[in-house]
């Protein structure tokens, strides 16, 4: 059987089609405010540890909504409630608007609207992630993956553009404007799409604790669900080195926002090849991309370790780039075996727990060496976090394509 391309499936699927659309739109609005936001914490208080404090408020209120928000999109139609979520959000964003003009609110209080806004987002995520094999066949479904990603990449590296354009020229008010119209956009896209698979059918009553627990209990007696959602955790806990982004070419190379577009662009440049690197293993055995999984982690540290020692922001921006080559490749394949290992009716939580555990350790690695970077300076900070990626990249590699490389094999569980 041939492996389906990510072009013939944008081709030959509508309703895909208009998800990735909606994808695309918000994703770019996101990273357009993300950009302003951590400019502007910056500039108006000269401490790394708000810029982390941003990635926080943006994680945190992932970890805390997840399990309650995995429960919803198993036991709510998930389109509908996506729609929803986009709505709430296009309102939420807006009270930006008073913490960016002049003389306004107190700038704490940006982190308390971010935090509602990704409080929502918790919702829409796993809603998002369960609904993607109702619009696609098992056998696009690899391909699906891959382009959702490789489109992540783009608009990260596409939004940072233009968040540095739009913020640069026309001021942070505008960047976020854009944001709110770009969840608008999203939702009348949304809205139309089919409700296939489980959810087709009446849907059984909502039972929040007794639905999460029968949902840990359904992970845990899988050993390679149990490692699939471990592998996120263990690239969680080396993200702090991200803050380097924003730092890094304030701090040491004085290249401004500008700067700062340049290194989340070239994020997003490296992480488009990550994907299609991914889609070419689609054929390899399970096992071969949970090794390749593995091995994306460890490259994304030692690619951030020479980002921490980069003495000029074109050197920063070129292994900038080749570490989210790694993280690209590790995502997709992950992502991707995940997918494929859940059963529909538990897709929602299983996928909810993955971005728990991936947002919780995002976000306490990002604290830490976000106040690391303020004691210790960007260098050393982001050099040791690049470093602790690394090394629970190897650590994943030895416990679970090791010692119990068995998880691994063709229709384990």
């Amino acid at each position: 059987m041939d492996v389906v391309t990510p072009w013939s499936l944008i081709c030959r699927n509508s309703p895909f089609r208009r998800l990735w659309f909606a994808q695309l739109i918000s994703m770019a609005g996101d990273f357009i405010s993300q950009v302003a936001l951590s400019a502007l914490l910056y500039e108006r208080t000269g401490q790394a540890v708000y810029v982390a404090a941003l990635a926080v408020a943006t994680n945190l209120p992932l970890f805390l909504a997840s399990p309650l928000a995995g429960v919803a999109a198993d036991r709510c139609h998930r389109i509908r409630l996506m729609f929803r979520c986009d709505l709430i959000r296009a309102g939420l964003v807006l009270a930006l608007l008073a913490v960016a003009r002049p003389g306004g609110l107190p700038i704490w209080m940006a982190l308390l609207v971010v935090a509602a806004t990704e409080t929502v987002s918790a919702f829409f995520e796993p809603a998002s992630a369960a609904a993607l094999p109702g619009v696609v066949s098992a056998e696009e479904l690899p391909a699906a993956i891959s382009l959702s990603s490789a489109s992540w990449s783009m608009m990260l590296a596409v939004g940072a553009a233009l968040g540095g354009l739009i913020t640069t020229r026309l001021g942070t008010s505008a960047a976020i404007l854009a944001n709110s119209l770009s969840f608008l956009v999203s939702a009348l896209l949304i809205a139309s799409l089919p409700v296939k698979g489980s959810q087709a059918h009446e849907m059984p009553p909502l039972r929040p604790w007794q639905d999460l627990k029968d949902g840990c209990v359904h992970v845990l007696q899988r050993p390679r669900l149990v490692a699939l959602l471990l592998i996120k955790v263990a690239f969680g806990l080396g993200t702090g080195v991200l803050a380097m982004l924003t730092v890094l070419p304030m701090q040491v190379l004085h290249s401004g926002q500008s700067g700062v577009a340049t290194l989340f662009s070239a994020r997003g440049l490296g992480a488009v090849v990550g994907p299609v690197m991914a889609h070419s293993l689609a054929r390899s055995s399970v096992a071969g991309r949970a090794r390749w999984a593995g091995w994306g982690i460890v490259f994304t540290g030692l690619f951030y370790l020479l980002v921490s020692q980069a003495a000029s922001l074109r050197a920063a921006a070129c292994w900038v780039l080749l570490a989210h080559v790694g993280s690209g490749l590790q995502w997709v394949l992950s992502t991707t075996l995940l997918q494929q290992s859940v059963d529909d009716a538990y897709r929602g939580r299983v996928m909810a727990f993955d971005f728990a555990g991936v947002t919780l350790s995002m976000s306490v690695s990002t604290l830490a060496f976000g106040s690391a970077i303020d004691h210790f300076g960007v260098r050393a900070a982001g050099g040791t976090a690049a470093l602790l990626m690394v090394l629970m990249g190897i650590l994943w590699l030895m416990v679970f394509t090791g010692w119990r490389r068995q998880v691994f094999q063709e229709g384990a569980t």
